[in-house]
Parts: C-alpha cells; sequence; structure tokens
C-alpha cells in the first residue's frame, strides 16, 4: 500500500518531482563530488564515450575544488546541486533548509551558472522543504535504479546496471567520490553502447 500511494504522489508531482526520465534514453547521474581525482577520471571516461552527465554536487565540496567544476561546465555536463554539506532535509528546520538552497543560488554566481536541479541527500524530502523548492522554481530530480556502487563491489554493481536490468527512463544513481565508481565506468558504458542504448543527460 505504500508503495502504491509512492507511485501515485511521484505521479502526481512529475512536473516538478522526478524519478524517471522521458524518451528512449537512460540518464547518468553522479551526486557527492566533485573529487579531486576520481571527477577527472569520471571525465575521461565519458568524454571516451561522448557521453554526457548529470553531477549533483555539494555546495562545500564546490567550493573546495572550483576548477572541477568549471571543467565539469567546460565538457558540457549539467552540474546540479545536491545541497551544501550533504544534510537530510528531514533533519534541518526550515530556516536552516532555506539558507543552505540560498548557498546554492549563490554558486550560481561564481561559477557563472544556473542551477535549476535539485537532489535531496539521502533522498530525503519534507513537506516544507518541498514547498519551498516548487515555489523558488527547483525541480527535483530523483533516481529509478541505485548502483549501489556505494555498497557493492565493482562485479555486483556491474550486474545491477547490466542493459538488460534497465529500461528507457531509467536515472541511474552513482557517486564520483567512490574509486569503485571511476574503474567501472568504462565497462558498463562500453555494454550500453554494445546493447544500443541511448544516454542523455537529464533535462
Amino acid at each position: 500500500m505504500k508503495e502504491f500511494i509512492k507511485i501515485i504522489v511521484y505521479h502526481l508531482l512529475s512536473f516538478v518531482l522526478i524519478k524517471k526520465g522521458k524518451g528512449n534514453f537512460i540518464y547518468i547521474t553522479f551526486d557527492d563530488g566533485p573529487h579531486s581525482e576520481n571527477t577527472y577520471k569520471i571525465l575521461s571516461i565519458l568524454n571516451q564515450y561522448n557521453v554526457k552527465a548529470t553531477f549533483f554536487m555539494t555546495g562545500f565540496e564546490m567550493q573546495k575544488y572550483p576548477e572541477i567544476v568549471r571543467d565539469v561546465i567546460n565538457a558540457n555536463h549539467t552540474v546540479a546541486y545536491h545541497g551544501y554539506k550533504h544534510e537530510s532535509m528531514k533533519k534541518q528546520n526550515i530556516k536552516t533548509f532555506i539558507a543552505d538552497i540560498k548557498n546554492g543560488r549563490n554558486l550560481e554566481k561564481i561559477f557563472n551558472i544556473q542551477l535549476k536541479l535539485y537532489r535531496p541527500p539521502f533522498g530525503d524530502i519534507s513537506v516544507l522543504g518541498f514547498i519551498y523548492l516548487v515555489l523558488t522554481g527547483w525541480k527535483i530530480i530523483m533516481w529509478s535504479l541505485d548502483s549501489r556502487d556505494s555498497y557493492d563491489s565493482k562485479d555486483v554493481v556491474l550486474q545491477t546496471i547490466s542493459p538488460e536490468k534497465i529500461s528507457p527512463g531509467e536515472i541511474l544513481l552513482f557517486h564520483d567520490d567512490y574509486i569503485k565508481t571511476a574503474d567501472l565506468l568504462g565497462d558498463a558504458l562500453q555494454h550500453y553502447k554494445d546493447s544500443g542504448i541511448n544516454i542523455g543527460k537529464v533535462l
């Protein structure tokens, strides 16, 4: 019953709360970066396969590694916001959460970009936080398939995200702060290429 209610909620709010993409594509996303070494490894692999991705970055790491952020932007990937310090929306009061989102808006000026997409840390959403995001023009991007790169071995992750287990519109969740992710990404992209799967970037 709970899962059925979640499906209904996502359907009704699909214009601002997105769990699956549109069209005959899958969408690759990375959370928690930028990372001082792994992000560059990932960028190199993405470039090798001519794939564009969406990077949900934390504000703290963006300010720590501004040159990496600019390189991601210059490579025509999408930079999106993942909170300033990766704090759960449900554990913040609304005043603290608003300050967190405003920190994101300040980053727009630093990097001369417009941040439109927000992914809540841990996937946690509060009612007040959701309302504030909608009223201030954000789109909330979740994921439909967790690669489990933060939990499982390389072989298990590749099995989890194998072409046979994904469908059009799938939004895949990876993390660019794990060396494992950089090590397996090339294999995953080669599998998708061999299977004729198209890859896009979220919005």
